[in-house]
């Protein structure tokens, strides 16, 4: 990706929570493989960063725009905006795939 151009990552607060809770449910309840999530997630975030339309586009009833990066291992799904005219990224929605939708 030779001259490609960064987008800045923001986490939305509530998607901040679901992550943290997420990855520390994972630390406790996966003993094989506790930072498999973590590892999964910061891979995923540096994709988006360089890739921003590496995601699906998914319909939301909550937001407009979104894009869905699915974590395959772990089977968690990360939701985000793309605001192209800011470079920016925003993380609006982190969930395990056997969720409901919002």
């Amino acid at each position: 990706m030779a001259g490609a151009e960064r987008y800045t990552v923001v986490v939305a607060p509530f998607a901040d929570a679901e992550m943290d809770a997420a990855l520390l449910w994972w630390a406790h309840h996966r003993d094989k493989a506790p930072d498999l999530l973590a590892r999964e997630l910061q891979a995923a975030l540096a994709l988006i960063e360089h890739a921003p339309h590496s995601g699906r586009r998914v319909a939301s009833k909550l937001f407009r725009g979104v894009r869905r990066l699915e974590l395959k291992k772990t089977g968690y799904h990360l939701d985000y905006q793309l605001v192209a005219s800011r470079r920016e990224i925003c993380v609006v929605h982190f969930r395990h795939g056997r969720r409901r939708p919002y």
